[in-house]
Order: C-alpha cells, then sequence, then structure tokens
C-alpha cells in the first residue's frame, strides 16, 4: 500500500532544495570562445608563473617591444648572440687591429704610434725601417796590437750585403792611449772625386798609444742592419 505521507515529504524536500538554490543566486554559464578578452584581464592578472615554456615566441612581440630597459643586466649573454655580420667600427682596446695606437707585438700594424715590435710597418712614428732591425748584428773585429809610443789602425766590416749604422772603438784601458778618431765608411776604394755612398759597411778606429813603456790592444765593433744608408763616410774622408 502507498504511503500518502511519505511521498509528500519528498516532493516538499525536492522543492526546498530548488528554492534555496534560486535564493542564493547561484548560477552557472558555460564561456565561449572570446567571451574573456584583454578588457576582463586586470592588470598584473596573467603573470610569469601562468605563461607556458614557450608560449610567447618571437611572433607574438611586436617590433621593439623588448628594449634594454626591459632586460634584466646580464639576461643576454654570449651564448644567446647571433655574431654573423656583427662588425665593430671603433674598438679602444684591441688584440688585433688595423690601425693600432699602440702596439706591443704587431705582426701588421698599418698605422701605429708606438709599435715595440712590427713585422711590417707602413707608417709608424716610433719605428723607423722596423724590417731593416729584424736581423741586426753586431760584429766584434779581432783584438790590435798598440804597441808603445804608437798610433795603430784597424777596421771591421759587416756581413755582405749589410750596413754600418754605429760601432765604436774599445781600448784596453792604458793610461796613456786614447782614442785619436773612428767613424764608418765604404770598405771599397771610393771613385775619384767621391760620391755619395750608399755602402758604408765598414767601422774604422785609430787608437794612440803615448806610453814609452807598455803595449796596449783594442778593439773595433760595428752594429750592422739589413737597410739602405744614404749620404757619404762619417766622418768624410780627409
Amino acid at each position: 500500500m502507498k504511503n500518502a505521507l511519505t511521498g509528500s515529504w519528498i516532493w516538499f524536500s525536492l522543492a526546498a532544495i530548488a528554492l534555496i538554490v534560486a535564493l542564493g543566486g547561484t548560477s552557472y554559464a558555460a564561456l565561449s570562445n572570446s567571451t574573456v578578452g584583454t578588457k576582463q584581464l586586470k592588470n598584473g592578472a596573467v603573470g610569469p608563473a601562468k605563461l607556458k615554456n614557450g608560449a610567447v615566441g618571437t611572433g607574438k612581440l611586436q617590433n621593439g617591444a623588448v628594449t634594454s630597459a626591459k632586460l634584466q643586466n646580464g639576461a643576454v649573454t654570449a651564448l644567446k648572440l647571433n655574431l654573423t655580420g656583427v662588425t665593430v667600427p671603433n674598438a679602444l682596446h684591441a688584440n688585433a687591429a688595423d690601425s693600432a695606437t699602440s702596439a706591443t707585438n704587431a705582426t701588421s700594424a698599418t698605422n701605429a704610434t708606438n709599435a715595440t715590435n712590427a713585422t711590417n710597418a707602413t707608417n709608424a712614428t716610433t719605428a723607423a725601417s722596423a724590417n731593416a732591425l729584424n736581423g741586426a748584428v753586431i760584429v766584434h773585429g779581432k783584438t790590435a796590437t798598440n804597441p808603445k809610443n804608437s798610433q795603430s789602425n784597424e777596421q771591421v766590416d759587416c756581413p755582405t750585403g749589410m750596413h754600418a749604422i754605429s760601432g765604436g772603438v774599445i781600448d784596453s784601458g792604458g793610461l796613456d792611449q786614447s782614442v785619436n778618431n773612428w767613424g764608418i765608411e765604404n770598405s771599397t776604394t771610393p771613385p775619384t772625386p767621391p760620391t755619395p755612398d750608399t755602402t758604408n759597411n765598414e767601422v774604422f778606429g785609430a787608437v794612440n798609444n803615448t806610453s814609452t813603456t807598455t803595449d796596449e790592444t783594442f778593439n773595433v765593433w760595428a752594429l750592422c742592419i739589413n737597410g739602405a744608408v744614404t749620404g757619404s763616410s762619417f766622418p768624410p774622408p780627409a
């Protein structure tokens, strides 16, 4: 037998639940495409934590959107840079530079104010004949005797093809011994009359020994280079 009272109570309960839901104002609606736009987003609502890795690519960025002010210090490292086609117009310090203000060691220095060691220096303020100084040699002449109460002469020649640019005389140190003169000249017989000579490959010296009791010795030496020498001998022949 159907219980009429129990049935009425069930229908009353369902009606009460429906009324409570209606009075509570709770509603549900499905979101369609384009329902939430930029106007519905609060400033700062989408932070880094809400973005999937790789969600924002280059195609999503407007030209000029990311400036230096937007980059954190150290954010862009050398590994992130594509250096293809990148040139540096002016460099304050460069390991290898076509134009170097100061180049201690330069293989090729087109314009160098100071070039201590330069293989090729087209224009150098301080390296006048850099190539000529490569292979410069000092030639030390044989020991010459300087007998008592006499003047002795000696000379030393540079290697074939080289030229003398300096030299000197070293005596044995006798108190009565002195260098009378020394100079640079051509080791071959000059023409008559003498003409400007570009050979100048010999250094000569004349030493006086005025002692009446002691014989002395001396040496002549020459600094020889590969570069050409202009002008006549030094000092000019008498």
